[in-house]
């Protein structure tokens, strides 16, 4: 199991490790997470922790290739500054802002006005104050789609080992591609983790041994993605069921 600091998600691989898992936590915290409370989950029989050392793609910025350019911009936010894991301490969040944040975290499509009800204020005040959230980063507005649903059949995660004078103009060729998902650098031997969503494993081939990128690694290492439990944070129900074994 790799446990790393970013955005949760939980997926089943084809891979050595099975089970590769994002798990938000502090540095204060991260020694109890792996020492005492990962071992206590039952099943787990080894344990490997990639923390993240910088964020170059989130799975909020993937734009697919079925979008054009007008599509493109309309889902795209003002920028504001993202979450990178170098341990600046944001400023406080304010008690009101909280009790909004809970209620959006429980159901996101609550109504203003029952968010009015429960953080006992006003439904404007309500209104003004989830804008403010939105405009400092602290609540995002995001839709957690399956890729393959798009067309992208193909998903995988993939390793990259790659020296250090290479690894900015690597990043950079990388992040030309649509199909990265998700890219990230992580401390340990492998100095890239990328989430790759290909229309089909001929696509993910040619990607991952005959791009430009691909020919600054040192080595890459790919396992499919079998099944995600959890996107984004969240929790997602298998749609299918076991009946094709039947």
């Amino acid at each position: 199991m790799s446990t790393i600091r970013g955005e949760p998600h939980v997926y089943a691989t084809s891979g050595h490790e099975e089970c590769i898992a994002e798990i938000l936590v502090d540095d204060a915290h991260l020694a109890d997470l792996v020492l005492d409370d990962l071992p206590s989950v039952s099943g787990i029989r080894r344990i490997r922790v990639d923390p993240i050392t910088r964020v170059y793609r989130s799975v909020r910025e993937w734009r697919p290739s079925i979008l054009d350019h007008g599509q493109v911009a309309a889902l795209t936010p003002p920028v504001h500054e993202g979450y990178q894991p170098d341990g600046r301490i944001g400023p406080e969040i304010s008690s009101l802002h909280r009790s909004i944040l809970r209620v959006l975290a429980e159901d996101a499509r609550t109504p203003t006005s029952e968010i009015a009800r429960v953080v006992g204020t006003t439904e404007n005040t309500v209104r003004r104050h989830m804008e403010t959230l939105e405009q400092t980063n602290k609540s995002r507005l995001r839709v957690v789609v399956e890729p393959a649903l798009l067309g992208y059949t193909a998903e995988a995660m993939v390793w990259v080992k790659v020296a250090p004078r290479h690894h900015d103009n690597l990043v950079d060729l990388l992040l030309e591609h649509s199909e990265v998902r998700y890219a990230v650098a992580v401390a340990g031997s492998e100095g890239l983790r990328i989430n790759f969503a290909c229309s089909d494993r001929v696509a993910l081939h040619e990607m991952t041994t005959h791009s430009k990128w691909s020919a600054l690694a040192d080595s890459i290492s790919v396992v499919s993605v079998l099944r995600a439990t959890k996107r984004s944070g969240n929790r997602l129900f298998a749609s299918e069921s076991a009946a094709y074994l039947y």
